[in-house]
């Protein structure tokens, strides 16, 4: 279980979360993911979209 860190990069906001990049013999990019620097952005996320449902929650209309 895992992501992919080309799939990461992509996303662009989470690139502390990379290592260093390595030429393959193909040509290609080989690129790791450092997982304890992405839990850390992953918590920011949580952190920020947790605040957003409660503002959300706010503004909703209360049922009686």
């Amino acid at each position: 279980l895992g992501f992919v860190a080309q799939e990461v990069r992509a996303l662009g906001a989470v690139g502390e979360a990379l290592t260093g990049s390595v030429a393959a013999g193909d040509g290609s990019e080989l690129l790791g993911l450092d997982y304890a620097r992405l839990s850390c952005v992953l918590w920011g996320a949580v952190k920020t979209l947790q605040a957003r449902v409660e503002a959300l929650e706010k503004k909703k209309p209360k049922r009686s």
